[in-house]
């Protein structure tokens, strides 16, 4: 399961310095254990959202087209 850290606190069995916000997995009884020492962790529920897509921006109408190329004659001297 994977879960969230709330509290730092070194996790002696694994040999690691936990984070506050720090997700990681553990088994049921691994969270049981921890959870037995004090509340220092919590289950992560996972929410899949789906990504949004950024709103494509419409062309404003009776926008000259800047995009021809011009050229210009060359002139003789």
């Amino acid at each position: 399961m994977k879960v969230k850290t709330l509290k730092k606190f070194i996790d002696q069995k694994e040999k690691v310095i936990r984070q506050p916000g720090e997700v990681f997995e553990c088994t049921q009884e691994r969270y049981d254990e921890i959870m037995a020492k004090n509340r220092l962790i919590e289950p992560l529920k996972e929410v899949e959202k789906p990504e949004e897509e950024p709103e494509k921006a419409e062309a404003p109408e009776n926008v000259p087209d800047t995009t021809k190329k011009t050229t210009r004659k060359k002139t003789s001297k």
